[in-house]
């Protein structure tokens, strides 16, 4: 199987902070958050809190939307175009997206282009992630979770820090731009 990060490898942007802005103008209540969500960025960058906190501090946001799901299939049915052509090419039935972004933001564009999500677990109406972010160290337990034999023929990521997933496959790939690459000293 073929496993990816999604956010800047099959997507050219940070989908969860693109969903956040195009909300942030849908639904001007997210305008009462916003004032919370500023302060925590601020205090994120003097080291007061985790990125975890911070993404959780915008996140909470999307428990002012009625219905998330129907949100978030309009997002993905005006942007499922601006997925990078280099995906559409190596792309297998068997796919995996192994994602920090919240799983039921990615859930429609997983149904659309077929693959296996595997993400963060982000509850909207609490305002809290439902255990770890899947991200860097996170991703080998959570991809082992849902396959616990699953071998990995080649792993596409645009962040090094995605390197626990990349020691795990036979190749790797990082990517820039769409642009596919040699995984920097890939040692399976």
């Amino acid at each position: 199987m073929n496993v990816y990060d999604f956010d800047k490898t099959i997507y050219p942007k940070d989908s969860t902070l693109e969903f956040y802005l195009v909300s942030l103008l849908r639904h001007p209540s997210f305008l009462f958050d916003l004032p919370r969500a500023l302060f925590s960025y601020v205090r994120y960058f003097l080291g007061r809190i985790t990125k975890k906190e911070l993404r959780e501090s915008f996140l909470r946001s999307f428990g002012r939307i009625r219905n998330l799901e129907a949100e978030s299939e309009r997002f993905w049915a005006r942007r499922k175009h601006r997925i990078f052509d280099y995906y559409k090419e190596v792309r297998r039935e068997d796919d995996v997206v192994i994602s920090a972004s919240p799983e039921l933001f990615l859930q429609p564009i997983a149904r659309e282009l077929g693959f296996v999500l595997i993400g963060s677990r982000f509850d909207p109406k609490e305002g809290r992630y439902n255990g770890e972010r899947c991200w860097g160290e996170g991703k080998p337990p959570r991809f082992y979770e849902a396959f616990p034999e699953g071998h990995i023929d080649a792993f596409y990521s645009d962040s090094l820090s995605d390197t626990p997933m990349a020691r795990l496959a036979d190749r790797a790939y990082l990517i820039k731009r769409g642009r596919v690459t040699d995984w920097p000293e890939h040692k399976k």
